[in-house]
């Protein structure tokens, strides 16, 4: 399929300084092109102006929140007269980018190791995202137009890669604006009994089925790294924990205590699994662990011991624009509690990968809790995603993930 689609005036300003997104408000009229060869479901589609200049081609979903993803800016005039041919050159462009994305991390591709090999606007490909581990990969589409090309997505990963497994994994809000059934399935190849990855010199037992996202959080591996500077004969709350990364990292950095406090009893299995795997084979100290199955809030409010460095990395509080103050209120009270359960001098890291509050907000809420728990607050880090997170300059939302390294007295 190909459509030709008319902007509003003035509404191709985005389009013109390279944002990846076209939302259905600044949609004036939608064309549906006949094309001669009908079997083709990809919905490409070429944008232009109200002034019918083109803009830039990519692909389009009526019903999703983001109608048109773009991939090719620029052009004076089509690469074809043929609709089908226009079809093909976008694919085309997807195929490439795919190549281009993986080759560029192809260090991430040997071992034990593990991490982003397609990273969606990122890599400037809408709604296609692929994590390495060891040597099968997880992958998550999350737009119905890429979904159109997923066997020749897979096939294209298969080629560059020689996985041993391809697994995919879909779930989430967005899979009922964007017609998308979930997944979580293998789709190639056989997966080992036990998967595991290893990051700076620690082992992960990975859970793909029930694992979050992908299956691990790559984004944070750098941070990770990070704690074990500030964890040298701490007690230490991993508040949030999921698999327990950043606690067994404090463990590595000398903690004398940590607790890892998660509501979900698996995340806190796989966390006991990874410890007493690290603890057995790579030699960590086997210091105090604490496992509390419990949400943080009432942690916080709760529990009457104080800690010396507290770990928050919380789920997305805000999915759209229109969740921000409720997620700022929720950011505001986790961090005014942890302030108020820090020893003096103590260390907090928090984040937000809520893509809708920005640094700049983060900051402000940081700012209020800090007025409210009456401390002094230093700003000793500021953390962004991975580098195999890339951040397309046309995009600042692809910036989702921000954090602050405090000092609280």
């Amino acid at each position: 399929m190909l459509y030709k689609i008319y902007l509003k005036p003035g509404k191709e300003k985005p389009v013109l300084a390279g944002h990846p997104w076209i939302f259905s408000g600044a949609i004036l009229r939608v064309e549906l092109v006949e094309s001669t060869e009908d079997a083709n479901p990809f919905p490409a589609c070429v944008v232009y102006s109200s002034e019918n200049k083109i803009l830039a081609m990519g692909y389009y979903h009526p019903t999703s929140d983001i109608p048109i993803r773009l991939l090719d800016y620029g052009m004076k005039e089509l690469p074809s007269s043929n609709p089908e041919e226009i079809i093909q050159h976008i694919i085309w462009i997807i195929m490439e980018r795919i190549e281009k994305s993986i080759l560029r991390r192809s260090d991430e591709w040997s071992g034990h190791g593990g991490g982003r090999l397609i990273h969606g606007e990122g890599d400037f490909l809408p709604g296609l995202f692929l994590d390495a581990f060891g040597k099968g990969v997880v992958l998550i589409i999350q737009t119905r137009g890429m979904e159109t090309i997923r066997q020749k997505i897979i096939s294209r990963i298969q080629d560059l890669l020689h996985a041993d497994f391809i697994f995919e994994k879909r779930s989430g809000r967005f899979l009922k604006k964007e017609n998308l059934p979930e997944k979580n399935e293998l789709i190639s190849g056989v997966m080992p009994e036990n998967l595991f990855i290893e990051e700076h010199g620690l082992r992960y037992f990975i859970h793909l089925p029930e694992g979050q996202k992908t299956g691990f959080y790559f984004d944070q591996t750098r941070n990770r790294l990070l704690i074990r500077k500030y964890s040298s004969g701490k007690r230490v709350v991993d508040a949030f924990s999921y698999n327990g990364g950043f606690g067994i990292n404090a463990l590595a950095g000398g903690a004398k205590e940590v607790i890892f406090l998660d509501a979900s009893s698996v995340a806190l299995e796989t966390a006991k699994r990874n410890i007493e795997y690290n603890i057995r084979e790579n030699h960590l100290p086997d210091m105090q662990v604490q496992f509390i199955q419990e949400d943080s809030f009432r942690f916080f409010r709760e529990d009457k011991t104080n800690a010396d460095l507290i770990i928050l990395d919380p789920p997305k509080f805000a999915h759209h624009a229109s969740e921000v103050t409720a997620a700022s209120r929720g950011y505001k009270d986790i961090n005014l509690l942890a302030m108020k359960k820090i020893t003096s001098g103590g260390i907090i890291f928090t984040f937000s990968c809520s893509s809708a509050v920005d640094m700049r907000l983060f900051r402000q809420i940081i700012f209020a809790a800090a007025k409210d728990a009456g401390k002094q607050v230093q700003i000793l880090h500021i953390l962004s995603q991975n580098d195999d997170h890339p951040i397309s300059i046309y995009h600042p939302e692809g910036e989702y993930l921000k954090g602050l390294v405090l000092r609280v007295d």
